[in-house]
């Protein structure tokens, strides 16, 4: 014993040494393919007296406690096996694994409640009537499919650059995008406006980890019955997972909690502030499709199948107010997609026909014969973009499974223990699909613009010098006083260039300040909202103006602007900012030139063959039956034209060989002139 005490002694520096190396090293590895196993020199090294699980260095007195643990050598074999369940976690769940194998059958729902099968062959759907619900079509193709690749570019994509919301993070992994403040802006205002309105629904907002032990027994079982990949992390000889959602954190405080049926129906709330799905390289697009995203996730516990159905109706109305509160045209530009069980349908076909005439519009309904996830309901406010691929935002789900798996109980009116229903709830979706469905809403529109409450710089104002400064300050003090986002534009450049980047930065207030201006005391005001091929200006005083923004904004959250007032003071993030002006005169350069001599003979050609076309055209005039007198004239002139064409044009082309043709024949016992007579007669 005295012999093992001193070579304990002498390993624990050394183990001490190994610590501070992995301390130096990123000792958080996060991959999005299976780890390939280690060479033998990288393998960790088996673990040693003088460090735990932890990786925290004991005491003397704690090792001296450890002597007798002769079992400890079996657990050296611990950390490949754990990677060989990475590897099987790692690439699909068991959900995912079902989801493509399980049969289901679609359907529209329209809003007499009845159902009209659809069957999809040669990518053509038969079955409903689509002629005035287009994109419903284009859903229901995307769904059918099942087909998330994407081949084009969505249009939000180019615009989140333009306007410097959000852009491709190279030095992460893809799918992780970083915000400028701009996005960051936009993105806060919208998560205050749900937090408002989850609020007034009288959830209790919680905050979890984001990370979470891949063995524990529990959180296993959810893994395999959620439809999603995971990101795995390693870190100190264990293994974790990112969450995917905020269900694995609301799920462990209720199962601690002593719950009541009088405290049912029990909401909790979390904006999960980032969740992580791995989803494949080929589906992700801009802010539509991600693998680091803000959702806002609310769950409520409800007593039984009656309960979560009432509770479930009164969240429905509470993500359709939120929409429109967004500034959504809602339903028009939504599309309603229920996924279903058989079983469940048969049972509640009243509520499911209430939802969908609640929504005002015929639904995209899946269903299917076998249960393959946690949830037996769900429907979902799609949004189908410019590629005409769709993303679910305000989601709602009946959970039958997971109060059992996480043992969640609560004490009823007979004094039992029982497991309650979940209801999983987004009200508005992903907070990056929310702003990808702002932006493509834009497409086709002469002035696109987001919602006043959401721009983040509402008005901007164009000082004409130097000289108006101090009243364009003082103005822009009163409107920051009264919650409105002020940009001042102090460059020194032409009033038309500050106009210019104004509008294409989509500001919806443009004011120019000048002497005129502070004289008459009112202001001309570019109304980005009423402007369609022209400018709609509109003289209004300080007060009308106040009035305005305030009706705009009223009842919306407001945060100041995360950019500086001045623009000399905004650096830019992005070079699309300086490509606004001063590129479109690039083009005017040298090359330019032979590429319009090589175009003069086209144009020739064309001229050659209008004249062409001009002189054929009396010809089938001619044909028409008409007048005598009146064809005859018409018809005679074109003719002699050309008679003086082909005489004027003979003589031209006259050569020395079509003379010697045209001269007398030689009478019998006439004498032919000599050569040198007949060259003279043709030279005079």
């Amino acid at each position: 014993m005295e012999e093992e005490k001193e070579i304990q002694e002498k390993e624990v520096p050394e183990n001490e040494k190994d610590f501070w190396k992995d301390m130096e090293n990123p000792w958080v590895k996060i991959t999005d393919q299976p780890q390939e196993d280690k060479p033998e020199e990288d393998k960790p090294k088996d673990e040693e007296p003088g460090d735990d699980e932890s990786g925290e260095i004991k005491d003397d007195k704690a090792e001296e406690t450890k002597d007798e643990e002769p079992e400890k050598p079996t657990k050296k074999a611990e950390p490949p096996l754990v990677k060989e369940k990475v590897k099987d976690t790692e690439v699909i769940s068991k959900a995912l694994k079902a989801e493509k194998k399980i049969k289901s059958s679609w359907y529209i729902l329209d809003l007499k409640g009845k159902m009209h099968k659809l069957d999809l062959k040669n990518n053509r759907i038969s079955g409903f009537n689509f002629s005035e619900h287009q994109n419903l079509k284009k859903f229901a193709l995307y769904e059918m499919a099942k087909s998330r690749d994407t081949k084009e570019q969505p249009v939000h994509v180019n615009l989140m650059r333009k306007l410097e919301i959000a852009d491709y993070e190279p030095a992460s992994d893809p799918g992780n995008l970083r915000y400028y403040p701009n996005g960051t802006l936009v993105r806060d205002l919208i998560v205050d406006l749900v937090d408002s309105y989850i609020f007034q629904y009288d959830a209790m907002k919680v905050e979890t980890p984001i990370m979470y032990d891949l063995e524990h027994p529990t959180l296993k079982k959810y893994l395999d019955r959620f439809p999603a990949r995971q990101y795995l992390v390693e870190s100190m000889k264990k293994n974790y997972f990112l969450r995917f959602a905020a269900c694995f954190g609301q799920f462990l405080i209720a199962k601690d909690a002593i719950i009541s049926y009088r405290n049912l129906p029990m909401k909790m709330y979390e904006l999960a502030k980032y969740s992580f799905r791995l989803e494949q390289r080929g589906e992700l697009a801009g802010l539509r499709r991600l693998r680091a995203f803000v959702m806002p996730d609310c769950h409520c516990l409800c007593k039984d199948i009656d309960q979560s159905k009432e509770e479930m109706m009164t969240r429905f109305e509470l993500a359709k107010a939120l929409q429109k509160d967004i500034g959504f045209d809602f339903p028009d530009e939504f599309e309603l997609g229920l996924r279903v069980v058989r079983g469940f349908y048969e049972e509640n076909k009243e509520f499911v026909h209430k939802l969908v005439q609640s929504y005002g519009k015929p639904a995209l309904m899946e269903m299917w014969e076998e249960q393959f996830a946690y949830f037996i309901f769900k429907y979902e406010f799609n949004y189908v973009d410019s590629t005409e691929k769709a993303g679910a935002l305000s989601t709602d789900q009946i959970d039958i499974e997971n109060a059992k798996n996480y043992n969640i109980l609560y004490t009823d009116s007979d004094n039992k223990r029982k497991h309650p229903i979940i209801l999983h709830q987004s009200p508005s979706g992903g907070i990056c699909r929310v702003m990808m469905a702002l932006l493509e809403r834009t497409r086709g529109k002469q002035n696109p613009m987001l919602p006043v409450w959401l721009s983040p710089e509402q008005v901007r104002l164009l000082p004409i010098n130097d000289d108006h400064l101090d009243f364009v300050e003082s103005l822009a003090r009163k409107m920051e006083s009264k919650c409105i986002r002020v940009g001042i534009d102090d460059r020194q450049m032409s009033v038309g260039k500050k106009v210019f980047e104004a509008k294409s930065d989509w500001i919806p207030y443009i004011i120019v300040v000048g002497d005129r201006e502070i004289k008459s005391k009112k202001l001309p005001v570019v109304v980005r909202e009423h402007s369609e091929k022209k400018d709609k200006i509109e003289k209004m005083t300080e007060e009308q103006l106040l009035d305005t923004l305030q009706k705009n904004t009223e009842g919306k959250p407001f945060r100041p602007m995360y950019i500086p007032r001045y623009l000399s003071s905004r650096p830019l993030f992005l070079a699309w900012s300086e490509s606004k002006e001063p590129e479109k005169k690039k083009p005017k350069e040298e090359p330019e030139k032979p590429i319009k001599e090589e175009l003069k003979p086209v144009k020739e050609k064309k001229t050659k063959k209008k004249e062409q076309k001009r002189e054929k055209k009396p010809k089938p005039k001619a044909k028409k039956p008409a007048k005598k007198k009146k064809t005859e004239r018409k018809t005679k002139k074109p003719e002699k034209k050309k008679k003086i064409m082909k005489k004027k044009a003979k003589p031209k082309k006259k050569t020395a060989k079509s003379k010697k043709k045209k001269t007398k024949p030689r009478k019998r016992g006439e004498k032919s002139e000599s050569s040198t007579v007949a060259l003279h007669k043709l030279q005079v």
